[in-house]
């Protein structure tokens, strides 16, 4: 694994590195090749970490989503405040969670659990290493990041400590 950044933790506004990751990948959505949606709800426009892993963790989420399939694909981030899942005490801090939904085939149920492994891959030419690396920056930021059951398409869900300006 690649070591992404210094252990900083900053106020991120997360359109500004939302834009920024979509911006590495414009080919495939500011080209109309896939459509993508952002809502951001109030109270989950601030996150706290280093902006440059929590970029790296958006970039390697969106190309996720685009790369199941050639065909054009609807990707939906919304984020708003949540509880860190595992820990769901009174004294939890105040996270944001951010999911990455796409509408392509999904992951099969029985490669779900593999999903994170390094080197674990689908596509021809990948390494397999974008969803271990996310999984790794997530968590160096005391954050989560995890499959979500969904019916239709794939969904990622991030927990990220939120940032309260008034904290």
């Amino acid at each position: 694994y690649a070591h992404l950044g210094p252990a900083v933790s900053l106020p991120v506004p997360l359109r500004d590195v939302l834009n920024r990751a979509v911006g590495s990948l414009r080919t495939h959505y500011r080209d109309g090749a896939h459509r993508l949606r952002v809502d951001v709800a109030p109270r989950a426009e601030l996150v706290r970490g280093n902006p440059l892993v929590l970029e790296q963790i958006f970039v390697n989420l969106l190309l996720n989503a685009v790369e199941a399939s050639s065909a054009p694909r609807c990707v939906i981030v919304t984020a708003f405040p949540a509880l860190r899942p595992l820990d769901r005490s009174v004294e939890t801090p105040f996270y944001i969670c951010v999911r990455v939904w796409d509408d392509g085939p999904g992951i099969p149920p029985d490669q779900r659990r593999f999903v994170f492994d390094p080197c674990f891959t689908t596509k021809q030419g990948s390494p397999g290493l974008g969803l271990a690396i996310a999984r790794q920056a997530a968590e160096s930021l005391d954050g989560m990041l995890e499959l979500t059951d969904d019916e239709t398409g794939t969904c990622f869900s991030l927990h990220l400590p939120g940032w309260e300006p008034d904290a």
